[in-house]
C-alpha cells in the first residue's frame, strides 16, 4: 500500500511518498487526484484543471437524507468554475492525505482525507481507470465531517 501526504498551503505542496523518484512516466493515480480533485477542485477552484483529471463520464454519489443521487462532473465543475469566478474568493488552505487503498494495471482506488482551513472536512473514496489520456478519476463516493 502507497500512502502519500500532500500538504497545500497558499502554492506551496509538500509531497512525501514511497516510491523510485522516477520523473519520465506519466502522472499517476495519486498525483491526478492530487493536481485534478485537491487542487483543481477545492483549493483553486479551477474546473478546467478538474476537467484534466476527471473523466467525461465521471459520477459523484451523494448520500443526502436516506437517498442517493448521482452528480456528473459538468454539474460540479460548473459549480467550482461559479466559485472560482467569485472576485472576493480567497483560496483556502487545503490539505490532503492521499493513501492508494488498491491498484492493478489499469484500476485504482484512493481514500483522500481532506481538510480545508484546518476543519477534516470529507473523506473521499475515488476510483480511477488508466485510459488512452492516462488516469482519469472516474467516480467519488465521500463523507462529509462538516
Amino acid at each position: 500500500m502507497l500512502r502519500t501526504t500532500c500538504c497545500l498551503i497558499g502554492s506551496s505542496l509538500l509531497l512525501l511518498a514511497a516510491g523510485t523518484g522516477r520523473s519520465a512516466e506519466p502522472p499517476g493515480p495519486i498525483e491526478v487526484v492530487r493536481t485534478a480533485y485537491v487542487e483543481g477542485a477545492h483549493r483553486d477552484a479551477d474546473a478546467s484543471a478538474m476537467r484534466a483529471g476527471f473523466h467525461p463520464q465521471f459520477v459523484m454519489f451523494v448520500l443526502a437524507d436516506g437517498d442517493v443521487r448521482q452528480v456528473t462532473i459538468d454539474q460540479w465543475a460548473d459549480r467550482v468554475a461559479a466559485e472560482g469566478a467569485k472576485p472576493d474568493r480567497k483560496p483556502p488552505l487545503v490539505e490532503a492525505e492521499i493513501e492508494v487503498i488498491g491498484e492493478t494495471a489499469d484500476s485504482a482506488v484512493v481514500r483522500v482525507e481532506l481538510s480545508r482551513d484546518g476543519e477534516h472536512a470529507f473523506t473521499d473514496f475515488l476510483s480511477l481507470y488508466r485510459t488512452g489520456e492516462g488516469w482519469k478519476i472516474v467516480g467519488k463516493v465521500f463523507q462529509s465531517h462538516r
